[in-house]
């Protein structure tokens, strides 16, 4: 039969297997990482870019601009893409706008694969 000790002492708590108990399992090794290539700006092809839109609300100086890391599919849509470096008021329309860019697909050795890169954006009015 398992039995546990809880520790209290100095505010912390914890617990402890007491020695008569099984060894834990190991958690399984995670699934092996999809292969994503690190490209640059001018190693993809837009082929459907929207612009981001200013907010009426926002007083912030035009132009402005954001940083967006996209991860595309295999067939060039992005899955993710990250904001930075852009205005608080900016980046959910920056986000939007990334969403709905496409591009060629990346290959590589004739197989489309995933591919992660890095865009900035310029919003005006």
């Amino acid at each position: 039969m398992s039995r546990w000790v809880i520790l209290v002492g100095l505010g912390l708590m914890g617990t402890m297997a007491l020695a008569d108990d099984p060894a834990p399992v190991p958690a399984p090794a995670p699934a092996p990482a999809e292969d994503v290539l690190q490209l640059r700006w001018g190693d993809v092809k837009p082929i459907k870019q929207v612009k981001p839109r200013h907010p009426a609300f926002a007083k912030i100086p035009l132009p402005a601009r954001c940083k967006i890391r996209f991860t595309i599919d295999t067939q060039g849509v992005p899955e993710q893409v990250v904001i930075s470096e852009c205005h608080e008021k900016l980046k959910a329309n920056a986000e939007k706008a990334a969403m709905k860019w496409r591009f060629e697909p990346v290959k590589k050795g004739g197989l489309a694969k995933k591919a992660a890169f890095t865009a900035v954006f310029l919003i005006r009015r």
